[in-house]
């Protein structure tokens, strides 16, 4: 698995950063520059979704179906 690209943030704090991004876009600030910060963050949260999940599927304990 590739190293994170924002992994100095956390999961809130790209929230927020998102959240700030879309508020620049609303007020016509460079609207290509934000979609672009906006889709790397997005694949930052899906990508720690994704490793979140992961983690917590092995922490799944086995069903004994003989009892």
């Amino acid at each position: 698995m590739q190293p994170l690209e924002f992994g100095y943030f956390s999961y809130k704090e790209l929230l927020a950063q998102r959240k700030i991004v879309q508020r620049a876009m609303s007020r016509s600030r460079d609207a290509q520059k934000a979609q672009n910060i906006i889709a790397r963050i997005d694949d930052e949260l899906e990508e720690r979704r994704a490793i979140k999940f992961s983690r917590a599927g092995k922490k799944i304990p086995k069903i004994n179906f003989n009892d």
